[in-house]
């Protein structure tokens, strides 16, 4: 999804999709995940314009 304030930025998430469909999780669009976060195993942003990237690992606390 777009990034606040960030033209060229989409906010990004990371998760392995075999485990998420094993889940019963269908995944359509960033939100889906919300009510998942133990399946979100990275989050960050992509800039489309430089390539740049940043992401950050779960907590280990949430790891499974």
């Amino acid at each position: 999804r777009p990034r606040e304030n960030a033209r060229h930025a989409r906010e990004v998430r990371v998760f392995d999709p075999v485990k998420v469909l094993a889940a019963g999780i269908r995944v359509k669009n960033y939100d889906s995940l919300d009510e998942y976060p133990e399946q979100i195993l990275y989050s960050g942003w992509y800039n489309t314009d430089t390539g740049e990237v940043a992401l950050t690992p779960r907590p280990a606390d949430r790891a499974a």
